[in-house]
């Protein structure tokens, strides 16, 4: 995932910055994709400064510090 697409300038963004924006959504079925899912925003929640942003293969983490 960290070499692949957007992830790479997606990640470089939280690292640099320390902060993500939380949503509301739903995963929904997406024949044709490789995972054949998506994921539907609903709403966006609230920004949150973050720290130990981490990334591999398979997925991103962070721990969230606080919320604004």
């Amino acid at each position: 995932m960290p070499n692949v697409g957007r992830w790479p300038k997606f990640i470089r963004a939280i690292r640099d910055g320390q902060r993500v924006l939380v949503t509301d959504g739903q995963v929904i079925l997406k024949p044709g994709t490789k995972s054949g899912k998506a994921f539907a925003r609903k709403v966006y929640l609230y920004v949150a400064d973050v720290e130990n942003v981490e990334a591999d293969d398979s997925s991103l983490r962070f721990r969230v510090k606080a919320t604004r």
